[in-house]
């Protein structure tokens, strides 16, 4: 099995677990991409590079974990221009957000972490 860990706020307690969950899967053969939406479109912007959020967000760019991230939310909380700075692919199939069902559709079980 594979999972999309859709990641929906900026609480820090709650990122660093959808950081550790999407490094334990991989690191054990278990396929799995994290999808930034809602607040949590602002890593890039304010954690690039800075504190235990940054490493992980670093680590996780760098082995190309993070699938993408939502338009729309990235929009809403001025941090589009720094997702694609960062390479990051910008996804916006469903009204501009994430579709849920694409990730379904190619086999994913889907984890909401919000």
């Amino acid at each position: 099995m594979k999972y999309a860990i859709f990641l929906f706020n900026d609480d820090e307690m709650c990122m660093v677990h959808a950081f550790l969950y999407v490094r334990e899967l991989n690191e054990n053969g278990v396929e799995a991409r994290l999808i930034l939406e809602g607040r949590a479109t602002k890593v890039p912007k304010m954690y690039r590079e800075s504190g235990l959020i940054g490493r992980y967000y670093e680590e996780a760019k760098e082995k190309s974990w993070i699938d993408c991230v939502c338009r729309a939310c990235s929009v809403a909380t001025d941090s589009l221009s720094y997702a694609e700075k960062e390479g990051l692919r910008i996804c916006g199939d469903l009204n501009g957000h994430v579709s849920i069902l694409s990730y379904i559709n190619r086999g994913y079980g889907v984890l909401v972490m919000g």
